[in-house]
C-alpha cells in the first residue's frame, strides 16, 4: 500500500487508505467503474486536504476548459467551498495556482473523465469504449499524483511525525542528515509526538522482532541472521535519532518524557524499562525534583550492561558527575567490562570521558585511574597484554604516569 502518512488530517488519510485499498480489489477483479469512481475520490481527497493545510477555503468555480466563472450579472468571478467544489474545480484551482505540474494536471483530468463514465448516458454520447486493459492505469496515475503531492506538502509544510520516522526507516543515511530533516518537521509537536511516542514504540516492535528471531540462533541460516542484523541496524539507528531529537524539543516535550521515563520505572515490562534505559539523555536529571532524581540514577545504574555502548558512553560524563562516590565502582566495572571485551570503540570514548570530568570532579576521576592503573599492575604476563597496551596508551593521552609492571 503507498503511504499517506502525510496527510494530516486524520479522516482524509482514513478515506485515502480504505479507497486506495478498494482500488487494488476493483483492479484485481476488474471492475472498471469502481476503480474509476475511487481514483477520483483520492485525487479528490488529496487536494482538499492540501488546500486546507495552506489556509485556502474558498476557490473561484471553473469550467471544464479552466475558464474562471464570473457571477450571474457581474464581472465578480464566483466563489465555492472547497470542500464541495468538486474535483473539476480542484484541479484547475490547484494548477492555476502551481500547486501541480502540467503532467498531474492532465492525469487528474483523464482520472476525471473516466470517472464521469459513472453517467451511461455521457459514456454513450463520448462513444468512449473502457478497456479492462486500462484498468491497471488508474493506479499507475494515482501514484504518480500521490508522489507529487506529497512532495509538495513536505515542501510547503514541512514533515509531520509519521513522515519523520519513515524517513528514519527508509533511508541508510537517515541518522547523518537527520538534522536537517528533524528542522523541516510541521510544528513542534511533530518533534515532540515522534520523540515521546513514535521512535520508542518503534523501536519495542522491533526489539520483540529481533528477540523471537535470535531465540533460535543456534540454527539460523544466512538469510535470517541478514535479517536480525538489518533489524539490529534500524534499532541503532532508532537510538542516534532519538538522542539528536532531545537537543532540538522544547522543554514541554522534555518533561513529557520524565513522565513516561516514571511510568516505566514504576510500572512496564523489563524490555520496556531496557529500552528507556537506552533512549535516557541524562540530562532531564535537570528537569527532575531531587527524589524522580535519585530513582533514574538508581534505575539507570541497574540497568548499565544493558545500554548500549554509544548511549552508555554519551552519558556517562553527566553520570559520573551526578552519581554518589559510594557508586562510582559501578562505573569503573563497567568501563572495565568494555576494555576487557576488546570493544576499542570504547578507548577514545573513555579518554573523552575522564578528560571530561578531570577539573570538576577530580575525586572520581582519581578512583577511575587508579583502577586503569592497577588493571596494568596486575597484568603480571611475560609480556603486556592487549588490554594493558590500550590502557598504557590512554594513560599517556590524558598525561598520566604509567605504573611499573612486575611479570613473574
Amino acid at each position: 500500500m503507498n503511504n499517506f502518512d502525510f496527510i494530516n488530517d486524520e479522516n482524509y488519510k482514513d478515506i485515502l487508505i480504505r479507497d486506495y485499498n478498494e482500488i487494488c480489489l476493483a483492479i484485481e477483479h476488474k471492475a472498471i467503474k469502481s476503480a474509476a469512481i475511487l481514483s477520483g475520490s483520492i485525487i479528490e481527497s488529496l487536494l482538499t486536504d492540501f488546500l486546507i493545510n495552506k489556509d485556502i477555503t474558498k476557490i473561484e468555480k471553473t469550467s471544464n476548459d479552466n475558464e474562471k466563472i464570473k457571477k450571474k450579472n457581474s464581472n465578480e468571478y464566483d466563489y465555492i467551498n472547497v470542500k464541495v467544489a468538486g474535483l473539476n474545480n480542484l484541479i484547475n484551482f490547484a494548477y492555476n495556482n502551481k500547486y501541480i505540474s502540467f503532467q498531474s494536471y492532465h492525469l487528474m483530468h483523464c482520472l476525471r473523465d473516466y470517472r464521469n463514465y459513472i453517467h451511461p448516458d455521457k459514456e454513450i454520447r463520448s462513444n468512449s469504449n473502457i478497456k479492462v486493459e486500462n484498468i491497471g492505469l488508474f493506479k499507475n496515475i494515482i501514484n504518480t499524483i500521490l508522489d507529487e503531492i506529497s512532495k509538495q506538502t513536505e515542501d510547503n509544510f514541512g514533515f509531520n511525525s509519521l513522515r519523520l520516522l519513515d524517513y528514519i526507516l527508509r533511508n541508510d543515511d537517515s541518522a547523518d542528515v537527520y538534522l536537517h530533516i528533524l528542522n523541516r518537521a510541521r510544528t513542534e509537536n511533530d518533534k515532540i509526538e515522534l520523540f515521546n511516542r513514535l521512535i520508542p514504540k518503534k523501536i519495542n516492535e522491533l526489539t520483540v522482532e529481533y528477540n523471537q528471531g535470535s531465540y533460535d540462533s543456534y540454527d539460523i541460516d544466512e538469510h535470517d541472521y541478514n535479517n536480525l542484523k538489518s533489524i539490529q541496524d534500524v534499532i541503532e539507528k532508532l537510538y542516534d535519532c532519538h538522542r539528536i531529537t532531545y537537543q532540538q524539543i522544547n522543554n514541554e516535550g522534555k518533561k513529557e518524557f520524565c513522565h513516561l521515563l516514571m511510568k516505566v520505572i514504576t510500572q512496564q515490562d523489563n524490555i520496556t524499562k531496557e529500552i528507556f534505559a537506552n533512549l535516557l539523555d541524562l540530562d532531564v536529571i535537570d528537569i527532575l525534583s531531587n527524589d524522580d532524581s535519585l530513582l533514574v540514577i538508581d534505575f539507570y545504574l541497574s540497568y548499565l550492561y544493558k545500554i548500549k555502548v554509544k548511549s552508555l558512553f554519551y552519558n556517562l560524563p553527566k553520570l559520573i558527575s551526578i552519581v554518589d562516590i559510594n557508586k562510582i565502582n559501578k562505573i569503573s566495572d563497567i568501563i572495565t567490562y568494555y576494555l576487557k571485551s576488546d570493544h576499542y570503540d570504547t578507548d577514545q570514548d573513555t579518554v573523552y570521558t575522564l578528560d571530561s570530568i578531570k577539573q570538576a570532579h577530580s575525586d572520581k576521576y582519581d578512583i577511575l585511574i587508579k583502577v586503569l592503573k592497577d588493571i596494568i599492575t596486575n597484568d603480571t604476563g611475560t609480556r603486556p597484554s592487549r588490554m594493558t597496551f590500550r590502557i598504557m596508551n590512554m594513560l599517556r593521552i590524558l598525561c598520566e604516569e604509567i605504573p611499573e609492571r612486575t611479570p613473574f
